[in-house]
């Protein structure tokens, strides 16, 4: 057709352009993911209820369907605009792409890289039209499914040109290049897929050809750390034949310029090959933007850069120092790593305490008997003293710190937290001061503060922005002018800070809002090691202070949580934990509790948690099956996902008066909102503030949703409309941390932050009037998810004098007369059980395994 045709470039910049050539991208990007998606369809077109689906799967299929309508029109305005034929047409219940009106350069791409199958040397010129990655740096809003199908289609577009590149080169070396020629192919391969393994060979034999074969063997011994490291694999065996013809062939080659000591070969012994072979390719995607960053360690001339970089901590050796079926919780090393000490009680059960445990052999010993829970110690620099925190139901559950003399004591009450139960500890470098977390007034966000010992005085250090989590696991430099922290939007979505202690500057280390476990410095003070769930397993991790992607230390076989360094040695201790928590049922107090077989998924690996039941038996809960956390329903025998949502926390599911919708709370990076989901996985978003949403309780009509927020800067209880969401409007004053519904509408109940109880607070016309008066003391700020409001009955988790949960209870609201229902050993403390109807209960169970490891580090290559 010689006519001129609408262009859309899909690789690298996403762009339409006019006909006259001009530039003619829609106002919103939507329109224009809505057209990259049709021209990849069998035949250029997608149904209207498809595609309103994939855009707008946050709203209701009426507004959905509005939405569509909109982008179409902003798609024919560009057309009115330019003068030009429009660049679609409906078909019926579908919309298509005009037949021969668009040409898409994704097109050509893709012809070229079909001629080359057929005759290799095309592949150069097939490479050439590869200008960028599918739709790179494209993104949309609330659209998780496009994002899915898009990550997929820039997965297979980037293993083809990866092939191609790679058959490229081959032909380049075919036809005798020239070495300068030949590198220069290979580092092009090698920036765009650092793993592609033909590309490092030839790099390898370059060396080799220039009488530099040492070069070529750190090349291999780089490759093969990287690689096993990142994707927990070995090379090719063909890659380690290669390094073995060089090594053994080494003498008899002419003099190289690097000096090499006599034992060298021994050195390059090749590495024994797991027994896994090559990662698949969705494996091998998950590391490749992070591993690009590396890609100069692997260059002909890239060994001199990579000296100037800070490297990477790599495990050299790991050691499992405790294992049980119960909890070890927070190890401490000593700084000669010499020593742990570790928060139990699996030794005196019913009661935390402290126990050290030397390293090198013997049993653990106890060092505090307290009947409260000791935790979180930390070790001053010297290594003759510990911090630690204690809490206890007898002192209102606020946390006191200690100091304790190793290893007899005595213990010394050094300060009080003025609004947290619980409190991070680290000492200053000089050990004359305690950094610890806390709450600056109850409902109010963490910071960090420091602790003066010598006169108990206590200053901020952090400030965490109104309407966050907060601040806390605060961990000092070796040289104790820098101190990292956590920064959490909610308490599932946190971030690495450090702060100059001397000038107060904050920066933030890592952006990804991802769930944090643990936090620690290495021992070079240039970096940072965290315990993540970045790549969906929980790794270790190494952010450099100097900046730059965090780079993954671990395999992924062991799931770290909390982390502690030793100050003088390369060696790291580590919580482990396998568990999984599934769903049983407890229809009354005498009755055995039975699994519910229809939440069963097909891994044993998989977990169920947070469940909800409607009055026709219906269950939704949180599973991770699919990989992520997604809210599932198990209705009539079957079971599906009602969302899509990646990389986020989804918790308290509850569903509606007539059973047809479900509410549940998102903490993800950007704060934490509400959602409400029908039953057809129609998803409607009640608030999208900053600040954290969570408690959602449904009115007794159903055309409300009450919930906690900290959108004031504080913990209130608000309400929204539940049919359209919006602007929300404060019910309570400061301090309701989460809310249920007394039954007849007079009344709400909450706890208050860091305080123990259930309150009541009455209500007139939809507002609080009149104080919070305690109904219900036994209840512990920990569990703020363990309580409910069902058919005039309170029901609640009841703790023991140490701490450790004991029971759940059933309290009437009228006689105040109480049930034990259920024994609460061995449940899932979060979120310990749900409420039928019929008042029976659904119990999370949890089975768990709990080590602690330590690790020798190394630097990576």
């Amino acid at each position: 057709m010689g006519d001129p045709v609408w262009s859309l470039s899909l690789l690298g910049r996403c762009e339409l352009r006019a006909p006259s050539g001009a530039s003619a991208t829609p106002a919103t990007r939507k329109a224009l993911a809505l057209l990259a998606y049709l021209v990849r369809q069998p035949e250029r077109r997608a149904s209207r209820e498809r595609l309103a689906a994939l855009l707008w799967a946050d709203v209701d299929a009426p507004q959905a369907a509005t939405n569509l309508r909109k982008a179409l029109s902003l798609l024919r305005r560009e057309s009115e605009r330019h003068g030009a034929a429009d660049i679609l047409e409906r078909d019926g219940d579908y919309v298509r792409v005009v037949a021969g009106g668009l040409s898409v350069d994704l097109d050509a791409f893709e012809r070229a890289a079909a001629e080359a199958e057929h005759d290799p040397d095309r592949a150069g010129a097939a490479v050439d039209l590869y200008h960028g990655d599918f739709l790179q740096d494209f993104a949309v809003r609330d659209a998780s499914e496009f994002e899915i199908w898009m990550l997929r289609e820039r997965q297979r577009l980037r293993t083809l040109a990866s092939g191609l590149m790679a058959s490229a080169l081959e032909r380049l070396l075919a036809t005798g290049a020239s070495a300068e020629a030949a590198a220069q192919a290979a580092m092009r391969v090698i920036a765009f897929d650092p793993f592609e393994e033909r590309a490092h060979r030839v790099l390898m034999r370059l060396h080799v050809r220039q009488g530099r074969p040492a070069a070529a063997l750190t090349h291999y011994r780089d490759f093969a750390a990287h690689i096993g490291r990142e994707l927990g694999v070995a090379p090719e065996p063909e890659t380690l034949q290669l390094f073995n013809e060089i090594r053994t062939g080494r003498r008899k080659t002419r003099p190289e310029p690097e000096t090499e000591s006599a034992d060298e070969a021994d050195v390059f012994a090749a590495p024994e090959a797991p027994s896994v072979r090559r990662a698949p390719w969705s494996l091998r995607t998950r590391v490749i933007a992070g591993a690009a960053a590396a890609v100069a360690v692997f260059g002909v001339v890239g060994f001199a850069a990579a000296a100037r970089t800070p490297r990477a901590p790599a495990i050299e050796s790991l050691t499992r120092v405790l294992s049980a079926r119960s909890n070890f919780h927070q190890p401490a090393l000593s700084p000669d790593g010499n020593f742990l000490v570790y928060s139990s009680h699996q030794l005196t059960p019913g009661n935390q305490d402290l126990y050290l445990l030397a390293l090198r052999g013997g049993h653990p010993v106890r060092l505090t008997s307290d009947a409260g829970v000791d935790e979180n110690a930390a070790w001053s620099p010297d290594g003759t003293s510990i911090a630690f925190a204690r809490r206890s139901p007898a002192e209102g559950d606020l946390c006191r710190i200690y100091t304790y003399r190793m290893p007899d004591g005595p213990e010394r009450l050094v300060g009080r937290c003025k609004a947290a139960a619980d409190a991070r500890l680290a000492w200053a470098a000089d050990g004359r001061a305690l950094y610890f977390s806390d709450k600056p007034a109850p409902g109010r966000s963490s910071a960090i503060f420091r602790l003066e010992l010598a006169t108990g005085k206590v200053r901020a250090v952090t400030q965490s922005p109104d309407g966050l989590w907060g601040d806390d696991e605060p961990v000092i430099s070796r040289d104790g002018r820098r101190l990292a922290f956590l920064r959490r939007e909610t308490w599932a979505a946190s971030d690495v800070h450090v702060v100059d202690l001397s000038t107060g500057e904050d920066r933030q280390i890592t952006r990804e809002g991802d769930r944090i476990w643990g936090l620690t410095w290495d021992r070079t003070g240039k970096g940072l090691l965290f315990s993540s769930n970045r790549t969906s397993d929980t790794g270790l991790w190494w952010a450099p202070l100097s900046g730059g992607e965090p780079r993954r230390v671990s395999s992924g076989l062991l799931e770290f949580r909390s982390l502690s360094g030793s100050r003088d040695r390369d060696l790291l201790a580590f919580e482990v934990v396998r568990d999984q928590t599934y769903l049983v049922d407890k229809a009354g107090p005498s009755v055995e509790p039975e699994r519910i077989r229809a939440t069963v998924p097909v891994s044993s690996q998989s977990s169920e948690w947070f469940p909800t039941a409607a009055a026709d038996g219906a269950l939704a809960y949180v599973s991770d099956r699919s990989g992520e956390e997604q809210l599932w329903l198990s209705s009539g025998g079957v079971q599906r996902p009602l969302t899509g949502f990646r990389k986020a926390t989804i918790t308290e599911p509850r569903w509606s008066p007539d059973g047809g919708r479900v509410v549940f709370a998102v903490a993800r990076q950007g704060g934490g909102d509400l959602y409400v989901a029908d039953r057809a996985g129609a998803l409607l978003r009640l608030t999208s503030d900053a600040a954290e949403d969570a408690s959602p309780v449904w009115s007794a009509d159903g055309r409300h949703v009450y919930f906690a927020s900290r959108r004031s800067g504080a913990w209130r209880v608000w309400r929204v409309r539940a049919d359209v969401g919006g602007p929300a409007e404060a019910v309570t004053g400061d301090g309701p941390r989460a809310v249920r519904l007394d039954p007849q509408g007079r009344a709400l109940f909450v706890m208050l932050d860091s305080r123990a109880g259930i309150w009541r607070i009455p209500v007139e016309d939809r507002v609080a009037k009149g104080p919070a008066r305690i109904f219900e003391p036994a209840l512990q700020p920990a569990d703020w998810m363990n309580w409910d409001v069902v058919g005039g009955s309170l029901y609640f988790a009841r703790r023991a004098p140490t701490g450790q949960q004991d029971r759940i209870s059933r309290r009437d609201l009228a006689s105040g007369r109480e049930t034990a229902l259920a024994d609460s050993a061995g449940l899932f403390q979060v979120a310990s059980f749900a409420v039928r109807p019929t008042g029976g209960l659904i119990l999370t169970r949890r089975e768990t395994e709990m080590n602690v490891m330590t690790a020798e580090l190394g630097r990576s290559r």
